[in-house]
């Protein structure tokens, strides 16, 4: 098959006033407690953007294969949103007990799949003492080995602890591997240790995010470009046109 045809998420006039308006309100450190504690505490605008984007229409569109649930087939908008998530957790783990835990993880992701589960959801977090599932993307790829049709959401990311063209490549081979499985919310965090343990200034994460964002959609034409005062281009294309789908 050809590429599968995603959509370009862009903000309304009025989700970019709204955004505009949190971050002069914010500053670039979107330091303010939004209440917010999942992993992407950002502007008040930006969330009512990014939660605004992920409709059921836009995860189940008419280009989804057709797939039986309970016996029925269920195609495009017919389909049910239904998640699985999974952190890791376990405090006071040992290696092996902490291995057989992601093994049976991908047990019950195939489980999942084969009875009709559309999503699986999993996320990021560094140095955390219940040993917190720190590699969204490498588990990713282990559940898209174990699945044939159940999409991966990595919700969230934490942006500016990416290398951008790594995370953009990264991403490239996991779109291309699933066949467009993979779903990338791109949060900023809210443990400021997160970002020393990395050696990232946790002021400057606004800025940070905002210049990967623009890489990895730079990235995935495939064409060259300017990043940081030098040519580069990143390969390969993801199997998604124009792009993964990016949150």
């Amino acid at each position: 098959g050809g590429r599968r045809r995603g959509q370009r998420l862009l903000p309304s006039a009025a989700d970019e006033e709204a955004t505009e308006r949190a971050e002069h309100d914010h500053g670039d450190d979107y330091s303010k407690d939004d209440g917010f504690h999942n992993g992407t505490s950002i502007g008040h605008g930006v969330l009512r953007h990014l939660y605004g984007c992920l409709t059921l229409r836009q995860l189940t569109s008419p280009t989804t294969p057709a797939r039986k649930i309970h016996g029925r087939p269920v195609k495009g908008d017919d389909m049910p949103v239904s998640v699985l998530r999974f952190n890791l957790v376990e405090p006071g783990a040992t290696p092996a007990s902490l291995g057989a835990r992601y093994r049976a993880a991908l047990e019950m992701a195939a489980y999942a799949d084969e009875r009709g589960i559309t999503t699986v959801q999993t996320e990021e977090h560094h140095g955390v003492g219940n040993n917190w599932l720190p590699s969204p993307f490498a588990f990713a790829g282990a559940v898209f080995g174990a699945t044939k049709n159940i999409a991966v959401t990595v919700s969230a990311a934490i942006g500016p602890l990416h290398d951008p063209l790594r995370l953009a490549e990264d991403i490239a081979v996991l779109d291309l591997l699933s066949g467009g499985r993979l779903v990338t919310v791109a949060g900023i965090g809210y443990r400021p240790e997160e970002y020393a343990q990395f050696g990232v200034e946790w002021k400057r994460r606004g800025r940070i995010q905002d210049e990967l964002l623009e890489t990895v959609l730079k990235a995935w034409t495939g064409e060259e470009f300017e990043y940081r005062g030098r040519t580069v281009r990143v390969t390969p294309r993801p199997f998604t046109d124009p792009h993964p789908l990016l949150l």
